[in-house]
């Protein structure tokens, strides 16, 4: 056995050195593929409808991103405040209902909120985008979408 070692020596060395590579990179690249999929469009889910795809999950994350900066009882008790999936379903149920705006209804959302904090809606909204990580347009979709929630 140790003459198989002492003569194969340098390839065991690269095959096993190989093989710890693979193993170590492997992790972080599963996750980049898993990420490059969502970004591209892959399919999520489906329902009688249609379907959903990583792009509107992402943007379903980004809108909870926001939602977590606003202390509502209402969301939290609908549990609309924890779950992607969960808040993309009462966000289409409400759009299908009609009850979901454009981006006049998160302005005005926008307004209310700031009047009862005494805060200027552009800083409000500057703090709740920075906080979030997200744009304006994404801030005020989902404060539309809470109106209509």
């Amino acid at each position: 056995m140790l003459k198989l070692l002492r003569q194969y020596n340098q390839w065991i060395l690269v095959v096993g050195g190989t093989l710890l590579l693979i193993a170590f990179l492997m992790p972080s690249a599963i996750q980049g593929l898993a990420r490059q999929s969502a970004v591209s469009g892959a399919l999520w889910a489906t329902y009688s409808g249609g379907d959903v795809t990583g792009a509107d999950r992402d943007e379903a994350q980004q809108e909870l991103r926001v939602i977590e900066l606003m202390p509502s009882q209402i969301l939290s008790f609908l549990g609309a405040d924890k779950d992607p999936a969960h808040w993309w379903l009462l966000v289409h149920e409400a759009t299908e209902a009609g009850l979901v705006g454009g981006d006049g209804d998160g302005v005005a959302a926008l307004e209310q909120i700031a009047s009862n904090a005494k805060i200027a809606p552009e800083q409000l909204l500057f703090n709740l985008a920075r906080a979030s990580g997200s744009n304006r347009d994404v801030v005020l979709a989902a404060l539309a979408k809470v109106q209509g929630v």
